[in-house]
């Protein structure tokens, strides 16, 4: 099976590092990252952001094929690295304490 649709196979690269099924596994991604890493990957998603929102609006969450839940993970890996983009200019988001100690609660797979 490939990694993403087709419509959007130029973001393949980065579907090994950033597509990613839990809240706590993207926070992790985008702490031990570095800010070229973070902004290259953010970057080529706002690109195609609506697109992507306009694809997944068309189809059920419950059950994606694996190309439509990885494009679905990066989404949710970009929402997750705007902040230290667009406001922090860091992988840390906050300026009161580690984001390593962000435990996210009764955690399921998005």
């Amino acid at each position: 099976m490939t990694a993403l649709p087709s419509a959007f196979a130029e973001l393949a690269p980065f579907v090994e590092r950033w597509s990613l099924p839990t809240s706590s596994l993207r926070n992790a991604r985008r702490l031990d990252s570095t800010m070229p890493e973070i902004t290259a990957f953010y970057s080529a998603m706002l690109a195609r952001k609506d697109e992507i929102i306009e694809y997944l609006n068309q189809r059920p969450l419950a059950g994606l094929a694996e190309p439509d839940r990885n494009l679905y993970y990066l989404l949710l890996s970009a929402a997750e690295t705007a902040p230290a983009v667009e406001f922090f200019k860091s992988p840390e988001v906050t300026p009161s304490f580690s984001g390593k100690r962000f435990v996210a609660v009764n955690e399921r797979p998005d």
